[in-house]
């Protein structure tokens, strides 16, 4: 009787403990599993911060609840869910990485569409975050197998916000080789000011990687960003020099590079203030190169660019004129 009763008290500990080891195991809404250590570090974080502020995750979890709902009511092609988890603000990075790469919310009958929004949207709102805890989350991306254009996307411009040296060069090798992983890395590296970043760019302009990649990238532009898009707005480009950023090289062909950045924003998605921005803070003489990079670029895309796009070029070209006559005049 009392071997019988002990066994009735052992089972639901034991239950409770299978439960607990099945949860910490589980995976990721975007990675199965962090490298071990990375895993562990993590693992201790989340606990810390649940524990101190449960409402944080809680806030995350309401906006993965509404998933099924906004998927019925969506307009364009995925949820707008970046906005949403950028909206909880800060507070939000570590329950993101906890459902990314920890213990994703069950994903139940939603929608192809609806994981996938959820999916790019934990990485894209991580990734604004600009936080280096991040880091081996987007490694890990960038180390699988996941083909999904916008997924890989924003997690190359978010590697770009945050990642040393390393992290980028690495970013740059995968994105040099040829195949379904390589534009949407390709197009993400505007983010990343670091020469070694704008020199891959600067071949993919001059058709050093490959006879698709040049008129892929015209073809995707930093419009194409899914924040903006889920916002309804604009592309908007990467500022060129940002503060505490690496400078690139204007030396030795480095003002060429930047020419690259006008193919990665594929001129005729982005606005005028947009344009400007490609070339704001360089000298006349590196705008107009700018401008030459992205013309010698168009000519190598070949005779499949529409018209739309000689526009916009002519309409880049104007804008620069315009600005450079507006600071002489102010001098």
């Amino acid at each position: 009787m009392r071997k019988t009763f002990s066994l009735l008290v052992a089972a639901p500990l034991l239950a409770a403990t299978l439960f607990a080891s099945s949860a910490a195991r589980a995976d990721g809404a975007v990675v199965r599993r962090l490298p071990d250590a990375d895993h562990s570090s993590l693992t201790a974080d989340v606990a810390k911060a649940r524990q101190a502020a449960p409402a944080d995750f809680q806030a995350v979890d309401r906006v993965a609840s509404r998933l099924a709902d906004l998927d019925a009511s969506r307009r364009g092609r995925l949820i707008p869910v970046t906005p949403l988890l950028k909206a909880i603000g800060p507070r939000a990075l570590l329950p993101m990485l906890e459902r990314a790469a920890l213990t994703s919310n069950p994903r139940g009958s939603l929608s192809d569409v609806a994981w996938r929004s959820w999916r790019i949207g934990l990485i894209e709102s991580i990734g604004l975050l600009h936080d280096t805890r991040a880091l081996p989350l987007f490694s890990t991306v960038l180390a699988g197998s996941d083909t999904d254009h916008d997924l890989l996307k924003v997690t190359s411009e978010s590697i770009g916000r945050v990642g040393d040296e390393a992290a980028i060069t690495r970013l740059v090798a995968l994105a040099r080789q040829a195949g379904p992983r390589q534009i949407p890395l390709l197009a993400g590296l505007g983010e990343s000011h670091r020469t070694v970043a704008a020199q891959a760019l600067a071949d993919a302009a001059h058709g050093q990687l490959g006879g698709g990649a040049l008129a892929s990238l015209g073809d995707e532009g930093r419009g194409g960003r899914v924040v903006d898009h889920q916002q309804g707005g604009g592309g908007r480009a990467a500022d060129v020099g940002r503060a505490g950023d690496e400078q690139v090289d204007q030396g030795a062909g480095g003002e060429r590079a930047h020419g690259a950045f006008l193919v990665a924003v594929s001129v005729d998605e982005l606005p005028g203030p947009g344009r400007a921005d490609v070339t704001e803070g360089l000298g006349d003489e590196a705008s107009a190169l700018v401008v030459e990079g992205a013309e010698l670029a168009v000519g190598r895309v070949g005779q499949g660019l529409g018209g739309d796009r000689a526009v916009a070029l002519a309409e880049a070209r104007q804008e620069r004129e315009l600005a450079g006559a507006g600071l002489a005049g102010e001098g």
